[in-house]
């Protein structure tokens, strides 16, 4: 098992085959995670965005394709976040 961590330390991941998605980043500092601390800590890539609908309302919402992390409004940038 694979353990990730920010540059803080704050937001943490654990896995044991993929690394987490570029777009996942801690809120406290902003960088992405890293196996170790030793590595070089890169910008945080775009969400990667399509449009799903709920099955239950029918209403569209964003979903992001690396991360899993959904959103109510238009985009990344001007929606808010359903979920982390």
């Amino acid at each position: 098992m694979l353990r990730y961590t920010c540059k803080c330390g704050l937001k943490m991941a654990w896995g044991s085959g993929m690394d987490p998605a570029d777009c996942t980043v801690c809120p406290e500092c902003g960088t992405t995670l890293l196996k170790t601390l030793d590595g070089e800590f890169v910008p945080p890539g775009e969400h990667d965005l399509v449009t799903k609908y709920d099955q239950n309302t029918g209403k569209p919402y964003k979903l992001c394709r690396k991360c899993m992390k959904t959103f109510k409004n238009k985009g990344a940038d001007d929606g808010e976040a359903v979920h982390s």
